[in-house]
């Protein structure tokens, strides 16, 4: 089989440089890519990080809550089909279905997973493939921290806005920057200081439209962390939300020992489709998980359970603290990829190469080693998880 570095070096020496969405794509998704090789990524405290899924099964059982509400809505359609897109090795569904929903005779659950191997561990009892359903269904589809993974384009500020490219030195690689954006995308700053980055989630809203096209009725429910506008991301130090993880730690830089790590973004959710209705993760869980459930939770000593899941999403809009980002000495001149317009272009900038991220306290790194997922639940601490619902076409009693 040929190697993600292979896979990417063959795909560079055929045309040049090539954008960092192809270099993500077959980080990730390569033949032998992160997620895809036979011992690839996975969610889990055994694994490389964890979503809330893997804190407990509440967060199922209220999803379930949830998913009884829709199949009243749409008028208890049978089949019900529940479209769990990224569902890793199936702890989602198995969650889910232990909830025993109310619609559970109608149910037909669709587990979308693209690792071979983590499709081999769903559980019995769901259909598991590696893509959404080709025909139109009634009922739901939900990606939980799926679009954060979909391959994105890099921007990057240099006098101007222009595309990451990624070439390879020697054994390493570094980046390159095209021409300017002409036009520049409306998602993005006028100006901002040098070096800064911002994604630009073409991929993603792509999914968004397509999946809500293969609701016949329903919905389509969209979980991530992220913020409101791209601006927000091309302010910030580009480290804090374009990041690794490998073995529940925060990985290398994003072109460091690529099909090793993933690679994962704050999705800005001013570059999707407008939603039909938005809740931080918080309100999504205490909107279908009721004060009654709750107290029926608690009775049965599920209680601290509950708050961690609460904790886990921690999805009221916090300021990230303030953090201590070092890195390795390193540096790669800029310039236009091959056959990329050069007129105009100003003399190349310094932009870090290949450095080994290093953020927040070393006290906090301490413990970040000392406890599987720590690293990856203190950064979604700092962040918003949102939870986005968009409707099907068909008319239907309004409700989120």
């Amino acid at each position: 089989m040929v190697g993600v570095s292979d896979e990417i070096g063959g795909a560079i020496a055929a045309g040049g440089p090539i954008p960092f969405e192809r270099f993500m794509e077959l980080a990730l998704y390569g033949s032998d890519g992160f997620y895809t090789r036979a011992d690839g990524g996975s969610a889990g405290r055994r694994g490389d990080f964890l979503t809330s899924a893997e804190v407990g099964p509440l967060f199922g059982a209220v999803l379930a809550r949830f998913l009884d509400a829709e199949w009243e809505r749409i008028g208890r359609p049978d089949p019900f089909t529940v479209v769990d897109a990224g569902a890793g090795p199936g702890t989602l569904a198995r969650s889910v279905l232990a909830a025993s929903p109310a619609c559970a005779p109608a149910l037909r659950y669709v587990a979308v997973e693209v690792s071979a191997a983590q499709r081999a561990r769903h559980p019995d009892g769901v259909e598991s493939t590696d893509g959404l359903p080709e025909s139109p269904v009634d009922g739901v589809i939900v990606a939980n921290e799926l679009l954060d993974n979909l391959p994105l384009r890099l921007a990057v500020f240099d006098d101007g806005w222009r595309e990451g490219f990624v070439d390879r030195d020697g054994d390493r690689y570094v980046e390159r920057l095209s021409a300017t954006f002409e036009p520049r995308p409306s998602v993005l700053p006028a100006r901002a200081p040098v070096g800064a980055r911002a994604p630009l989630v073409d991929r993603a809203a792509s999914w968004v439209g397509d999946a809500r096209a293969r609701l016949r009725s329903g919905s389509l429910v969209v979980i991530d962390y992220g913020v409101a506008r791209t601006s927000e991301l091309a302010m910030r130090p580009w480290r804090e939300w374009l990041r690794t993880y490998r073995g529940n730690e925060r990985g290398g830089h994003y072109l460091a020992a690529p099909g090793s790590q993933d690679i994962t973004t704050d999705v800005p959710f001013d570059q999707l489709p407008p939603p039909d209705a938005v809740r931080t993760q918080a309100q999504f869980l205490h909107r279908w998980g009721s004060r009654s459930w709750w107290r029926r939770a608690s009775a049965s000593g599920a209680s601290s359970r509950r708050d961690r899941v609460s904790r886990h999403c921690a999805c009221a809009a916090v300021s990230a603290r303030p953090r201590h980002c070092s890195t390795r000495p390193g540096w790669a001149a800029s310039s236009s990829p091959s056959g990329a317009p050069a007129e105009g272009r100003a003399p190349p900038s310094r932009i870090p190469r290949l450095g080994v991220t290093r953020c927040g306290s070393r006290n906090d790194r301490r413990r970040d080693r000392g406890s599987p997922g720590r690293a990856k639940r203190r950064d979604q601490a700092e962040r918003t998880v949102r939870a986005c619902t968009y409707r099907s076409s068909t008319p239907s009693q309004p409700g989120s």
